[in-house]
C-alpha cells in the first residue's frame, strides 16, 4: 500500500503525521511538495507534532516535486530551457567574439536542440530534470483549493482507474466538479474520488517541518459514487435501528472479479478509519455534501464578516450587526441550494417542493 499526500500546509503535515504513526515501515508514504529544494530535505528531516504539551515525531517518509509535470511538459521544459540557453550562448559569441564550450558533458549546454531520445535523457539528467513516473495508488490532496486542479494537472499521467484521490482542502466541492471537467473528462479512467471535511486546527509554528495540533476536531469523509457499484448498499438495505456503512460494499477481499479495480478505494477507507487521532468519520455521500455545504456557508459568514467589521470568530454573534449579515447570507445561500437542489432534480421540481430550514 502506497500513499502520496499532496500539500505539506498544517493539515497535510498533520495527516501524513497519523499516517506513519498508523501505518507499518512496509507501507510507503511520499510527501509531495511543490518546491524541489524543499522536497531533498525530507530524508534529513522528521515531520514534528506539537500536542497537549507532549512533541512527537515521525519519520520514515520519502519525497517528492510536482514542478516537473508530465513526460510531455518536461519536454517542453528541457527544450525552453535549451532555448534560453542558447540565446545566451549567442550573446556572449557577438559580446566577446569567443565560442565557449557546447558540447554535452561540459558546463555548458548543446548550440543545437536536440530532437532525439537518447540525448534529451542526457540533457535531462544534466538539468537535473529527472523524475519518477511510478503510478500513485492512493493520493491525499490538502493543498489550498486554488492549486489543486494546477498541481493534480502535474501527476495526472500518474493517475488511474484504480486510484483513489482523498479531497481534503477547503472547496473540494468545486474542486472535484473542476477535476471531472478538465483533468478527468472520461468516467472510464476517473480515479476513486473521497470528499472529506476537516474540522482539526493546526498551525505551523517552525517551518517546514514542526507544526501545532491546536484543536482536535473530525476527519469526516464520503465516496463519490461512480454508478457502478452501491458502496452504502448495507446502510440503506439495513433492518438495524442504527445502520452502518460496511467495507464489503466497496469489494470483497475474497472472490471479487473486480477487486484489483476497487482495492485502493477499499484501503483507503480502511486505513482512514484507523487514524483514531483523528477522529475520522465514514458518512454516506448525502450526509458529507450537506456537511460540506454548512462548512461553506460558516466560511461565507465568518471570512469576510471579520475582516468587514474587525473582530474575531468569537465575538462576531456579540455584533447585532454582524448578526443581521450573517442572517442574510445565510438565506441567501440557501436560496442558492434550493435552485441548484432543483437543477438536480428536473424541470417539474419547483421551489416549494425543496424546504431547508433557516432556524
Amino acid at each position: 500500500m502506497r500513499f502520496h499526500v499532496l500539500g505539506m500546509g498544517p493539515v497535510g503535515q498533520l495527516v501524513a503525521h497519523h499516517l506513519r504513526r498508523n501505518l507499518s515501515p512496509s507501507h510507503e508514504i511520499t510527501l509531495m511538495f511543490k518546491r524541489p529544494r524543499v522536497a531533498e530535505q525530507i530524508p534529513q528531516h522528521s515531520l514534528q507534532l506539537e500536542f497537549e504539551g507532549s512533541l512527537l515525531e515521525a519519520n520514515g517518509f520519502s519525497a517528492e516535486s510536482t514542478a516537473l509535470g508530465s513526460p510531455v511538459e518536461l519536454h517542453k521544459n528541457a527544450l525552453k530551457i535549451l532555448r534560453k540557453e542558447n540565446k545566451r550562448i549567442s550573446e556572449l559569441q557577438r559580446e566577446h567574439k569567443r565560442v565557449p564550450p557546447l558540447l554535452i558533458g561540459h558546463d555548458s549546454v548543446p548550440s543545437i536542440i536536440p530532437k532525439s531520445k537518447e540525448t534529451l535523457q542526457v540533457i535531462k539528467k544534466q538539468l537535473k530534470l529527472e523524475r519518477t513516473v511510478e503510478g500513485i495508488d492512493i493520493l491525499v490532496v490538502a493543498c489550498k483549493a486554488q492549486s489543486v486542479v494546477s498541481a493534480i494537472k502535474n501527476i495526472r499521467h500518474r493517475l488511474s482507474s484504480k486510484s483513489t484521490v482523498v479531497l481534503l482542502n477547503n472547496g473540494n466541492l468545486a474542486s472535484y466538479d473542476s477535476l471531472v471537467q478538465h483533468v478527468f473528462p472520461n468516467p472510464e479512467g476517473r480515479p476513486h474520488f473521497i470528499l472529506a471535511s476537516n474540522t482539526h486546527g493546526a498551525w505551523l509554528k517552525t517551518p517546514p517541518f514542526l507544526i501545532v495540533h491546536a484543536g482536535v476536531g473530525q476527519i469526516r469523509f464520503a465516496i463519490v459514487p461512480d454508478g457502478k457499484r452501491d458502496f452504502e448498499r448495507s446502510f440503506w438495505f439495513s433492518k438495524r435501528e442504527k445502520p452502518r456503512l460496511q467495507i464489503d460494499d466497496i469489494a470483497f477481499r475474497y472472490n471479487d472479479p473486480e477487486a484489483d479495480r476497487y482495492r485502493s478505494l477499499r484501503d483507503t477507507v480502511s486505513v482512514l478509519q484507523q487514524l483514531s487521532g483523528l477522529r475520522p468519520r465514514w458518512e454516506t455521500y448525502t450526509d458529507i455534501q450537506l456537511l460540506l455545504r454548512q462548512k461553506l456557508v460558516v466560511n461565507c459568514v465568518i471570512n469576510p464578516l471579520t475582516a468587514l467589521i474587525g473582530c474575531t470568530n468569537g465575538e462576531l454573534l456579540k455584533n447585532p450587526a454582524a448578526r443581521r449579515l450573517a442572517f442574510r447570507i445565510c438565506k441567501e445561500a440557501a436560496e442558492v441550494f434550493r435552485k441548484e437542489a432543483i437543477n438536480s432534480a428536473g424541470p417539474n421540481t419547483s421551489l416549494s417542493d425543496i424546504s431547508i430550514p433557516l432556524n
